[in-house]
């Protein structure tokens, strides 16, 4: 049996994702996840593989996986012919070389097609009996409506989203993800019930009942890139307020959330502009509960129908024997 090595980022959530590809394709490989440390994360890149717990040498694995594209300088040049990569947003690092390639987005692929590059169609399933809705106990009749996710990327669009929700009547604006101590500080200059909440029910099994606190799920980023929040938001019934960063599009196709037209340029330049248009969708949202609850309903169904693992998974097992059959060609 071929062994691969995956190498997790700080995004534990990919980890997770990348937990399930084990679970459906151990019958043909053998995955081992590297156990990278999440903090402290300055110069791992110079220890490995040569200290604990990065005790592990390239020679040993048939394949390696880095879940960040830009992260395969972990093993050097001298091994690049063993890594596979997923890009999620252009320009990501420099796959030449490399064993096989895949796109997780349609904006990768066509930016793939446009530069004659042979790669994967790849997705991320999303696991229906994991985030599905269930009641909520709630001690107030406001919308809610939240993001969910690292808070880092898109943080002039939030600096400019939060003002513009703070007033809104009936409306409660939730954060949940990782946020730098610099933000926070901004928040709590703006007053109000902002703080980011960290709290260990973010890890993978406590997920579902973040997005079953919302009513709205607010996926407002700079940076294109894969869209899990939007996905598990809709799987459990939660309608999203969007930027076409990734393939938010195809959700807003299913009628199970309202874009925000643009691309990367314009939200980083009309981040105001942006930022009004999220607090227009958001008070659409609260006065028309009936069409909200109709956008969920839908959200699950195109969750159901169109992004279960047991879609993709026979795409992901084509991509991992692409790169071994690449090895094996370098080999002779």
């Amino acid at each position: 049996m071929k062994k691969i090595l995956i190498l997790p980022p700080m995004k534990w959530y990919m980890e997770a994702n990348a937990e399930y590809i084990v679970r459906y394709l151990s019958d043909e490989f053998f995955f081992e996840i590297a156990q990278l440390p999440y903090e402290p994360y300055d110069n791992f890149l110079d220890r490995f593989p040569n200290e604990s717990p990065f005790l592990r040498s390239p020679d040993d694995y048939d394949l390696i996986w880095p879940l960040l594209p830009t992260h395969w300088q972990l093993v050097h040049d001298k091994y690049r012919h063993k890594v596979v990569s997923v890009f999620y947003s252009p320009n990501e690092g420099d796959f030449t070389g490399i064993a096989a390639l895949g796109a997780s987005t349609p904006m990768i692929e066509k930016s793939l097609k446009e530069g004659n590059h042979k790669f994967h169609s790849l997705r991320f399933g999303v696991d229906t009996d994991l985030f599905k809705p269930y009641p909520m106990v709630r001690e107030d009749n406001l919308l809610h409506v939240g993001m969910v996710g690292s808070l880092q990327a898109p943080r002039r669009l939030i600096m400019d989203i939060v003002p513009a929700l703070k007033d809104v009547e009936g409306v409660r604006l939730m954060l949940f993800g990782h946020m730098a101590p610099r933000d926070q500080k901004e928040l709590d200059e703006m007053g109000g019930d902002l703080k980011a909440i960290v709290g260990g029910d973010k890890w993978w099994p406590g997920m579902p009942n973040i997005y079953n606190r919302l009513d709205v799920l607010l996926r407002i980023d700079q940076d294109p890139g894969y869209a899990f929040p939007v996905l598990e938001a809709a799987a459990c019934g939660v309608p999203s307020i969007m930027t076409n960063c990734g393939i938010e599009h195809q959700i807003a196709k299913a009628k199970a959330g309202i874009m925000i037209d643009g691309d990367r340029q314009y939200y980083i330049d009309h981040a105001k502009e942006v930022a009004e248009k999220v607090r227009e969708n958001v008070i659409w949202m609260r006065d028309h509960p009936n069409e909200r609850r109709v956008m969920g309903y839908n959200a699950r169904v195109e969750v159901e129908k169109n992004w279960t693992w047991e879609k993709y998974i026979k795409n992901w097992r084509r991509f991992f024997r692409e790169g071994l059959n690449a090895t094996r060609k370098r080999s002779v």
